[in-house]
């Protein structure tokens, strides 16, 4: 399976069974702060991370949904979209949860690896990742939250990424709607009626 397959089942899940904090953050429209993306990864200091926690979750974000011949997570700003989601919409419980998970995420990829998750190769943080989502399946199927939430991590990734600029007319067809409007169109040009 390729990768923009692999994203189009995702996101087919992902809009039968959206969570309420994913229909919150976009309903509230967060998004990525431009002037953070347009700065770039290095120049950018989380305000709800620590600058540690900031980098490992664009890493990882980035291994979920890498530059290819369309952008990749950290060029949409994804990493900027979930500080600025924990900022306006989290509590302080759910604050405290997302750094509980990543710090114990950071410790398993070390263990496994046998280095950072952030020093690591590509190749190396692909393999973690798939063996950490398997224990991740497992561990949310036995209840255990802090494993579960990767689901939602996960989730608010893909969110990130789809509502972002870059996601919604790059990795996405796009058709702004209002469009241009063309009165007479021969039918065999556009292939039949469409439904708006």
């Amino acid at each position: 399976m390729n990768r923009r397959d692999a994203i189009k089942r995702t996101s087919l899940l992902l809009g039968y069974a959206v969570s309420a904090s994913s229909v919150a953050v976009v309903m509230s429209g967060c998004k990525a702060d431009p002037k953070v993306v347009a700065a770039g990864l290095d120049n950018w200091t989380p305000e709800v991370m620590t600058k540690d926690q900031g980098q490992l979750f664009a890493q990882l974000a980035e291994t979920i949904l890498p530059k290819t011949d369309t952008p990749g997570a950290i060029e949409a700003g994804v990493h900027s979209y979930l500080d600025n989601a924990l900022k306006s919409l989290a509590t302080d419980e759910e604050k405290e949860g997302f750094k509980l998970w990543i710090s114990d995420f950071a410790q398993r990829a070390q263990a496994s690896i046998g280095k950072s998750y952030l020093d690591a190769d590509q190749a190396d943080r692909e393999k973690f990742l798939g063996n950490y989502e398997a224990t991740a399946k497992e561990g949310a199927a036995n209840g255990d939250q802090l494993l579960g939430a990767y689901w939602r991590v996960k989730e608010q990734i893909l969110l990130g990424y789809f509502t972002s600029e870059l996601g919604a007319t790059k990795a996405l067809i796009f058709d702004p709607i209002p469009g241009e409007y063309n009165g007479c169109v021969p039918m065999d040009e556009i292939g039949g009626m469409w439904a708006i």
